[in-house]
């Protein structure tokens, strides 16, 4: 039985998301250093946008992609990561988490109160 609902799956997706996004960024900043590296990024909630703007109701289906930044502009070297940007995408990653996961602490909290009110 899933108590929380479809609500639920989709804030548990979307930290998951945040977490992976996470670990792309930490690995981005450990290879800035590296000749011709391409800084990767979650991709997620856009994915998520595009489902709810074609009204498309299966929002559970769609999955983290973990996508190649082929767009922004390189150094000589070929790198492609700005340890500025980079700091200021985890700085805002973080911040994306700590919403979803307040969120989601909420709703167990509402849960969690109608199942003792109902007893």
């Amino acid at each position: 039985m899933d108590i929380g609902g479809d609500k639920t799956q989709l804030l548990i997706k979307l930290m998951t998301a945040t977490s992976m996004r996470d670990r792309w960024i930490s690995n981005n900043i450990a290879n800035q250093s590296v000749p011709g590296y391409k800084r990767r990024d979650v991709h997620f909630e856009e994915l998520l946008r595009d489902k709810l703007a074609h009204q498309d109701p299966n929002l559970l289906a769609v999955k983290p992609e973990v996508v190649v930044d082929t767009k922004s502009p390189a150094g000589a070297d070929g790198n492609n990561v700005v340890l500025e940007v980079e700091t200021t995408n985890s700085h805002e990653n973080k911040l994306m988490f700590e919403l979803y996961a307040t969120i989601f602490q909420s709703r167990m909290g509402l849960i969690e109160s109608a199942i003792r009110e109902s007893r």
